[in-house]
């Protein structure tokens, strides 16, 4: 068996990897330790046969039952929690909760700023097991990293676009418009109120039907391209069968695209457009042109007070005229809120690959060894035959299935898997850009 100093599970794609590739460089050529990059998809028992870890991180860790799928098989790992989501609303933040002792008691875990650490706090995890850093995603806008990204030109040729026309990148964040009946029962089972969640449903589902007329009015003229993507856990064939509910079979000339990253787009797009959703930060921390729709004013249990400092349109004039026109003048005081909020200590991606590295060498200490009885289960020993029995049935009825309805023949992390080769390819690119050249005498 082969032991690496971290093992870094990613759950989806464009949210994570790109940070754990740079991490991954900065952690070995500056601190001398090892990280392997493995998808929360792929088989993870046959990793742990083939890899012991001293450090695991996770996208987030709410309960041990919830991570059962990765606790038992490295049980005696330190678990560093990255909580990758942290700006909750109201409405979201219960079932996304820590939930027992391990979570607060035996993991350390990743705050995004002094915020989100007294969260962490008032959970009951204590002090010396929270990380205050910045958003490591949100510094991939700044210099150097910025420069990693396909420009504008190159997404153009990929994905046959026209880059001299405006492009509107658009981010769906209706995704309770989206869910099955079995997801809200899960949310209501998680602690959720099940009133409430009707709510946010009609919410969503008439607030997407209005913001899909208004992007169709915007393509309308030909001159500008809104380029819709969904959601990392909504599939592309989920949002297509629902925009096409709509507009219609061609879609009101709007292009669906989950490719690439979020931030490739961002980089490239005129206009960033969408509801509530923390693109908008994104965009803002980028420097880009934003706008916020609202064509009913969010229920208070999704309210947050940044989305005062966002430039807002509340019909379809102001849609159409905001993408014509938005300046990144205009969201400039939302940039500056974000970057005091976000990117207040310095650059997080340097200082989580620091983290890291102390923990593994004990310099940060670790948490209490976790009471077996608070281990879930292992699993059985006929699980990796169980699933990819499964994952070839779920193939077969995907087939089938989506000849006649898409919306049902879809994975939720159908982006989400990567080869070990990606990832050593994606920390060679990364390399490449964080590494400064050597001086020319020495060329």
């Amino acid at each position: 068996m082969r032991h690496t100093d971290v093992l870094w599970i990613v759950e989806h794609v464009a949210r994570e990897l790109d940070v754990a590739c740079a991490v991954r460089h900065l952690a070995a050529t500056r601190h001398g330790i090892s990280v392997e990059v493995v998808p929360q998809t792929g088989d993870l028992q046959r990793v742990a046969r083939r890899l012991s870890a001293s450090v695991l991180t996770t996208p987030h860790f709410y309960s041990a039952e919830l991570m059962r799928h990765v606790v038992p098989l490295w049980p005696s790992a330190t678990y560093v929690d990255l909580a990758w989501e942290q700006v909750l609303a109201p409405a979201t933040a219960p079932y996304k909760a820590l939930r027992d002792a391990m979570a607060r008691e035996h993991v350390l875990h990743q705050a995004w700023g002094p915020a989100f650490v007294s969260r962490f706090l008032d959970q009951g995890v204590p002090p010396g097991q929270v990380f205050e850093n910045g958003q490591p995603a949100y510094k991939l806008y700044d210099p150097p990293y910025r420069d990693y990204f396909a420009s504008r030109d190159e997404l153009a040729r990929r994905h046959g676009l026209d880059a001299g026309r405006r492009w509107v990148f658009f981010p769906d964040n209706y995704g309770w418009a989206f869910r099955s009946e079995a997801s809200f029962r899960k949310i209501v089972s998680l602690g959720a109120d099940a009133a409430l969640v009707a709510r946010l449903r009609a919410y969503h589902t008439e607030s997407f039907r209005e913001a899909m007329c208004w992007s169709a009015r915007v393509a309308a003229g030909g001159e500008t391209t809104v380029i819709l993507r969904p959601r990392p856990a909504t599939a592309e064939k989920v949002l297509r069968a629902h925009v096409r509910g709509v507009l219609g079979p061609r879609l009101g000339g709007l292009e669906v695209v989950k490719s690439g990253s979020v931030r490739e787009w961002i980089l490239a797009s005129d206009v960033i457009a969408s509801s509530y959703s923390t693109t908008l930060l994104e965009a803002a921390i980028a420097q880009r042109a934003l706008v916020m729709l609202e064509p009913a004013p969010p229920p208070p249990e999704l309210r947050a007070g940044w989305y005062e400092l966002a430039p807002t349109a509340r019909n379809a004039e102001a849609f159409v005229a905001a993408c014509a026109s938005a300046v990144p003048a205009d969201s400039a005081t939302l940039g500056r809120w974000a970057r005091e909020t976000f990117l207040a200590t310095g650059d997080p991606i340097e200082r989580l690959a620091a983290y890291l590295a102390g923990v593994v060498r004990g310099e940060i200490p670790s948490p209490p060894r976790v009471a077996p009885a608070l281990l879930p289960a292992s699993p059985p020993a006929w699980l990796p035959l169980a699933r990819a029995l499964y994952v070839r049935g779920r193939r077969l009825w995907t087939a089938v299935v989506g000849m006649t309805d898409p919306a049902r023949a879809h994975d939720a992390q159908e982006s989400d898997d990567f080869t070990a080769a990606e990832v050593e390819a994606r920390t060679r690119a990364w390399a490449a850009r964080l590494e400064p050249p050597p001086p020319a005498a020495l060329r």
